[in-house]
């Protein structure tokens, strides 16, 4: 009986020949786990069309081979009926972050989940884009919903945590809990990130005010300790890497400007001192997390 093991070794005959050592190599490593003895074993309960790209999957990809290997059992996932064969559905990436959100509160465990998740998700359309099944159009929009998800996910913990310590932030004008509005830029914010890209934020608020509890602060400086939190879920190296890097430059002032502004402080600023490529690069501005109707407005 021919099994996914022999059509995945067939598949090597198409490769250059300086990369048949190598990718026979990788190929005997994967499939003799353990975890992944059912893919070789069951050729008819995996996609066939998955098996015979694997061979180019592991010869193109050092990242996507890395991650099948530190991921036991994720072979088997991409390889079964409902695998990397078939494209996520608009907003099945969300529904699985947010899951992970109930799941995780503590940041530390939930910062290395959003790292795994995200190696595994990049593989999942990495595979599918070197196979030649993927569009254009659905990279790049596959990878920008799984970033706003992670982002909201990420601020939605990191916001709990600061609030634990300083109490809700509270509206002046309102007298209404308020929230971080979380600005995608770039290709984020035109949802165009590729497979490499970082993100670039900003990171605004609704009202002044300050935090009802017993260690009271300003909303600027509870919403300036909760983006700093933000950005260190996001890029703080672990064992699993990051889940992205952070670009806060295309805020007011860059680098030498305060971390969060009111939307005041930033219609007035970009009203007044904005130079013209600042304003240019707002055209792509979208809220991705937080109060995005606030945002929106």
């Amino acid at each position: 009986m021919t099994t996914a093991k022999d059509i995945a070794k067939d598949s090597v005959i198409g490769l250059p020949p300086t990369l048949r050592p190598l990718v026979l190599a990788r190929l005997e490593t994967l499939l003799n786990h353990p975890e992944n003895l059912a893919v070789q074993a069951n050729p008819d309960g995996s996609s066939q069309q998955a098996v015979q790209a694997l061979a180019r999957i592991v010869a193109c990809s050092d990242f996507i081979t890395r991650v099948l290997s530190q991921e036991p059992g994720l072979l088997q996932i991409f390889c079964g009926p409902s695998g990397v064969e078939q494209p996520r559905r608009p907003g099945e990436l969300t529904t699985i972050v947010q899951e992970i959100g109930r799941r995780i509160v503590h940041r530390a465990e939930l910062a290395v989940e959003l790292r795994r998740l995200r190696h595994r998700e990049v593989a999942r359309i990495g595979w599918r884009d070197l196979a030649g099944w993927a569009t254009l159009e659905e990279v790049v929009t596959t990878l920008s919903e799984l970033a706003d998800a992670i982002i909201e996910i990420a601020l939605a913990c990191a916001h709990r945590e600061v609030a634990d310590r300083y109490g809700q932030p509270i509206g002046d004008d309102t007298g209404l809990p308020i929230a971080l509005t979380v600005f995608g830029l770039g290709k984020l914010g035109g949802r165009e990130l590729n497979l490499s890209s970082d993100v670039d934020l900003i990171f605004a608020y609704a009202e002044p005010g300050e935090t009802l509890g017993p260690s009271k602060i300003s909303n600027q400086e509870f919403f300036i300790k909760l983006g700093q939190m933000l950005i260190a879920i996001l890029e703080e190296p672990t064992a699993y890497g990051i889940v992205y890097r952070t670009d806060m430059r295309l805020r007011p002032n860059g680098n030498s400007g305060p971390l969060v502004l009111s939307y005041d402080a930033m219609d007035h600023y970009y009203l007044t001192h904005g130079r013209d490529w600042e304003r240019y690069a707002l055209i792509k501005a979208r809220p991705v997390a937080g109060d995005r109707l606030g945002g929106t407005q």
